[in-house]
């Protein structure tokens, strides 16, 4: 199935970053992006991806629930 490509002001909005970031971001190979002709796009998989690689402070161990 096809993901809906997003431009780099949606995709930006969607990071919550400034779209010179997305750039930066894409410039340093941290994020991946689509060329369609002259343009770039961004497929929603890719930024979620990239949401979760960058994921910090999860709690490494979770309490056992189990009463003793």
């Amino acid at each position: 199935m096809l993901e809906n490509l997003l431009p780099p002001k949606k995709a930006a909005k969607i990071l919550d970053i400034n779209p010179s970031t997305l750039w930066r971001l894409q410039k340093a190979g941290e994020i991946t992006y689509i060329r369609v002709g002259n343009s770039v796009k961004y497929r929603p998989s890719d930024l979620q991806a990239y949401i979760e690689s960058n994921e910090r402070g999860k709690a490494r161990h979770q309490p056992n629930k189990s009463k003793t």
